[in-house]
């Protein structure tokens, strides 16, 4: 599991995605999985990350959100990333919601 999240977070990285987060909500009910949260600038930046997050990790459709690209939600099991845009994040707040569960990422994770 660790070098699954590894791997989305340096993919995330990547493509230049800001404010990451991780928070492990397995022991949450009706949760049991992680969650990614992270920003993109703009929905053609969401939108073009999901494109190759489709390919990359090999989704079948294109995730809840990819029309507007302004909150993507990728679902793969055990682990959740959600990607937005800033206005967005900010409005529906998940980091204040999962703030109890958040993960500190190694000092070589950016998250800003």
């Amino acid at each position: 599991m660790e070098e699954k999240i590894e791997e989305l977070l340096e993919f995330l990285e990547n493509f230049k995605a800001k404010d990451i987060s991780l928070f492990d909500a397995r022991n949450v009910k009706n949760h049991e999985n992680y969650i990614i949260l992270a920003n993109f600038a703009s929905c053609i930046e969401n939108k073009v990350f999901a494109e190759n997050f489709v390919k990359k990790f090999g989704l079948i459709d294109f995730p809840e959100g990819y029309n507007k690209g302004e909150w993507i939600v990728f679902d793969l099991n055990e682990i959740l990333v959600h990607t937005f845009i800033p206005s967005k994040r900010e409005k529906y707040n998940l980091d204040k919601l999962y703030q109890n569960l958040k993960v500190n990422l190694k000092p070589n994770k950016k998250t800003k």
